[in-house]
């Protein structure tokens, strides 16, 4: 669990919604979570990250840590 979270930086995240880990950015604090922008979701979770307008509320104990710039997805 991670007790700082720098709004604008890429995050992993489990949300309690998704099947898998999402690669989201930081974009506000809401509600007791953090609103994530989607980068990158797997195929099973497509569906949920659209319906919710590429976005996702999570919560301090969601986060798997920071990713770095040089993050790659293929």
């Amino acid at each position: 669990m991670h007790n700082e979270i720098i709004l604008g930086k890429k995050y992993e995240v489990k949300p309690a919604a998704y099947h898998r880990n999402i690669v989201g950015v930081a974009k506000a604090v809401a509600n007791g979570g953090i609103v994530f922008q989607i980068d990158f979701c797997e195929l099973c979770d497509r569906d949920t990250a659209k319906a919710n307008d590429g976005q996702v509320t999570a919560q301090l104990a969601d986060i798997k840590g920071p990713l770095g710039e040089s993050c790659f997805f293929s």
